[in-house]
């Protein structure tokens, strides 16, 4: 019999300080999921929730998915009647992406009949990433409430609170409203947050927000048909389905590339000096120094973007300091090195108001860059069969056919280095197949 993880108690508490509800699910856990606390918590800055099951389901989604478990919700819990169809459907599309053959199948719950109100507007996920900052400029109108959520990529209050702050501040210029909300799912599983968590973390959580909202809008990662051929934790194929029967998600953003939404952002000072890419546990807004934090200056700084309107330390914001650490930067994840050519490309084909000098240099500096990282990468896999039958070079149209794109292309690039970052993780856990 497969075992399963069982969702016995959810019990909303009412708090004293910036979060006034708690809604704690108590589980019985199998030893083979491996999560570090048998209690799945959630907390908002607000009285009304909507507490339910599918807040948990989801949440817990990928760590059943991921681990080969079932899950079980108590008879006095409440859910969506269409849950299992939805689950369904995130798992087809997660066994296509990691090879598996997989299903989590819910059962329990007490079935609840609801509708969505019309009235009401929608809410964006809200980071102050460059995705959420590009999607809130092209949906504004609709957009009522910026959700954030705690534990997700902060664990440091005082960092939160200077997030919040700003946030609070643009919400006073936007006349928009913030619902900010935690969660502990992070902290209790090592399940990849990246390729697979992310948007069941996110998005679980808010579907209590019910009488406030009846969309969640959640950003795009990826460009284009990228978005939905690799595997990553949010996806348009699977984001549509973690929704329930009061509240729809649309994953938005597919048709920006990554240095398209900071053109896009660009023209807006206000936005700009909300902007957090760093996800480094720094005290300060953005640190400056990692990969992340020196692609999106050296972007803006190609724009022209003064100092005083991006929040990014004053000292780092120089693109001699950037090509310093470029040289230096010990990790870039595969996935990066395709923003990196994109840049280039445009570098390249003149699209920054640059002199020559400064090209040829920029030129030379990011071929060097990447160069030197898609070797180390290349390099660290021929010892894995399938890595070197897909790096032998005579086998590139094979590889064309099989991605239907030109092997010369951005896309070619970003689709591939994905692929077998996907690949990887399925190989890694090998002995966890089913």
């Amino acid at each position: 019999m497969k075992k399963a993880i069982i969702i016995q108690r959810m019990r909303v508490e009412k708090e004293e300080g910036f979060f006034k509800t708690r809604v704690v699910f108590d589980l019985k856990v199998p030893k083979q999921v491996g999560l570090s606390s048998n209690t799945l918590i959630f907390e908002y800055d607000i009285d009304d929730v909507k507490a339910n099951g599918d807040a948990a389901i989801f949440s817990l989604l990928p760590v059943a998915f991921w681990t080969n478990v079932d899950i079980v919700i108590g008879d006095a819990i409440s859910r969506s009647p269409f849950l299992q169809k939805n689950v369904g459907k995130i798992c087809a599309v997660w066994n296509k992406l990691f090879d598996y053959k997989r299903e989590v199948n819910i059962a329990g719950g007490r079935l609840f009949e609801s509708g969505r109100t019309p009235s009401l507007k929608s809410g964006l996920l809200f980071s102050g990433g460059v995705d959420s900052l590009a999607s809130y400029i092209d949906k504004s109108s609709e957009i009522e409430y910026l959700l954030f959520c705690f534990g997700a990529d902060i664990f440091d209050f005082n960092k939160f609170n200077e997030v919040k702050k700003r946030i609070d501040d643009l919400n006073m210029v936007l006349n928009k409203k913030t619902l900010f909300y935690s969660t502990n799912i992070r902290r209790i599983t090592d399940v990849p947050w990246g390729q697979i968590l992310h948007a069941c973390a996110l998005l679980g959580p808010a579907l209590v927000f019910s009488a406030r909202i009846q969309k969640i809008i959640i950003s795009s990662t990826d460009f284009q048909d990228i978005a939905e051929n690799h595997a990553w934790g949010s996806s348009p194929l699977t984001d549509k389905y973690i929704s329930s029967s009061n509240i729809s998600v649309e994953h938005y953003g597919t048709h920006l590339s990554r240095l398209e939404k900071i053109k896009k952002i660009s023209h807006y000072p206000a936005y700009l000096g909300i902007c957090r890419v760093c996800y480094q546990e720094s005290k300060q807004y953005n640190c400056g120094f990692c990969e992340k934090c020196l692609r999106t200056m050296v972007t803006l700084i190609l724009l022209r973007i003064p100092a005083n309107q991006v929040p990014f330390p004053s000292d780092a914001y120089s693109l001699d300091h950037i090509l310093s650490c470029m040289s230096r930067l010990k990790k870039c994840k595969p996935g990066a090195l395709a923003y990196w050519v994109e840049i280039l490309e445009d570098v390249k084909n003149k699209k920054f108001d640059l002199s020559d000098q400064e090209r040829l240099l920029i030129e030379q500096k990011l071929s060097d860059f990447l160069g030197d990282f898609y070797y180390e990468y290349q390099e660290r896999h021929n010892n894995l069969k399938f890595y070197k039958k897909f790096l032998n070079r005579t086998k590139t149209r094979r590889l064309e056919a099989f991605f239907h794109l030109p092997a010369d292309s951005l896309q070619f690039l970003n689709l591939w280095e994905r692929f077998l970052r996907a690949k990887y993780y399925y190989l890694k856990n090998k002995i966890r197949r089913a």
